[in-house]
């Protein structure tokens, strides 16, 4: 049989499943789970290339014969079953090298369906949260906690252990796993739940890539990738907390340790206008910090004066000049920052 008509079959179950012809549910499930069963078991490989052509219309015919609220059995047996197999294609996808990209749409509509289901309880969320979080398959724990907050509040506290440790490969699994889940959301709860149980241990850890302040192995070949993964996460949090009214008490929580480490990470580094005798300085970094100390201070000018007022005259005069060499283009080449001199606010005025 050739591909083709296999693929052309599964469509037509598909169109027979959303059909709702009685009488033909369980020979039609039985049709359908057969192929998803030898997924599951390995007899056959998502990779293979049939397999990614049939599995997303296999999916959508299953969605088709799952009811949503409905408790029966059956159904639950079902809910259960493609939730397990959501999860564990999921967790083999890794870099996402062995899913296609119609398979793993079709595997996150899957795993959707299921979650919302009334059958998939708290508790089985909180499960499948911790047990990717201690697997650190990272990948596939944020594909679930972007579809639940109990999943994600469960097992935060295990990705801040993750950054803790001295190992890089941890440092960037756990890292890449938030950054989807903060690129992938706009919920500020969601948000709120990640920076409250690993957020300071996103923000110490990029002060170390950035500063090198720890012997970590690799760090250099890792400090470009980590720095960039977690501006993204801290500067999408900036930009959810600066969003709406209700969460002006988050950002003035946020602001002071985030200029705080761009200034550390400004001083180590230093500027394309003022270089840093630091061996392994990058001038780069410290222009990234300077922008977004700029951007910070253009669109929420009142929070980032009160946060001013908890810095040290000397992080303040390191903050006042890099302001001044971002705004200039970094013209003034060996220029010093200025000790005193106070930066005019006016300026960052919308």
């Amino acid at each position: 049989i050739s591909q083709q008509v296999v693929v052309e079959s599964c469509k037509f179950l598909g169109v027979v499943a959303s059909s709702g012809l009685e009488g033909m549910e369980s020979s039609l499930l039985m049709a359908l789970l057969k192929p998803l069963d030898a997924i599951q078991k390995g007899t056959i490989a998502v990779s293979d290339q049939p397999v990614a052509s049939i599995l997303p219309h296999l999916f959508g015919a299953v969605m088709n014969l799952m009811e949503p609220g409905d408790s029966k059995k059956s159904q639950e047996a079902l809910v259960n079953a493609m939730l397990q197999l959501s999860v564990e294609l999921l967790s083999k996808s890794g870099d996402n090298s062995e899913l296609t990209m119609d398979v793993r749409q079709a595997t996150e509509r899957m795993l959707s369906t299921c979650l919302k289901n009334e059958v998939v309880t708290a508790g089985r969320q909180r499960a499948i949260g911790v047990d990717m979080a201690k697997k650190e398959q990272w990948d596939a724990w944020a594909t679930v906690c972007l579809r639940s907050n109990v999943a994600l509040q469960s097992s935060i506290d295990m990705v801040g252990q993750s950054l803790t440790d001295m190992n890089p490969v941890r440092h960037l699994g756990a890292v890449g796993g938030l950054r989807q889940i903060v690129q992938g959301s706009k919920s500020i709860d969601k948000i709120g739940i990640l920076m409250k149980g690993a957020g300071a241990e996103l923000i110490g850890l990029f002060k170390t890539y950035g500063t090198l302040s720890v012997d970590i192995k690799d760090i250099h070949a890792n400090r470009m990738t980590m720095a960039a993964d977690a501006m993204k996460i801290l500067l999408v949090t900036y930009q959810q907390f600066t969003s709406r009214a209700d969460t002006d008490e988050m950002l003035h929580a946020l602001l002071p340790p985030l200029l705080e480490v761009w200034i550390e990470i400004i001083r180590f580094n230093g500027l394309p206008n003022q270089a840093s005798p630091q061996p392994g300085a990058e001038p780069t970094l410290g222009r990234i910090m300077a922008q977004s100390i700029v951007h910070v201070a253009r669109t929420t000018p009142v929070a980032f004066k009160a946060s001013m007022g908890a810095l040290s005259d000397h992080t303040r005069a390191v903050l006042e000049f890099a302001v001044r060499s971002d705004m200039s283009g970094y013209s003034a080449a060996g220029a010093q920052a200025p000790a005193k001199k106070k930066l005019n606010l006016k300026n960052f005025r919308k």
